[in-house]
């Protein structure tokens, strides 16, 4: 097993910017996910 520290999340979003490219999920629900586990994006 790995141990180590997360720094952060890694998203990649459509052309747009405005969505995940896997799921579609709204920038603005990963931005709050992210800062509901104290991680950056």
């Amino acid at each position: 097993m790995q141990t180590g520290n997360v720094i952060g999340l890694i998203v990649m979003l459509e052309e747009q910017g405005q969505r995940s490219r896997s799921h579609a999920m709204p920038l603005d629900i990963i931005r709050a996910q992210a800062q509901a586990i104290g991680l950056p994006v």
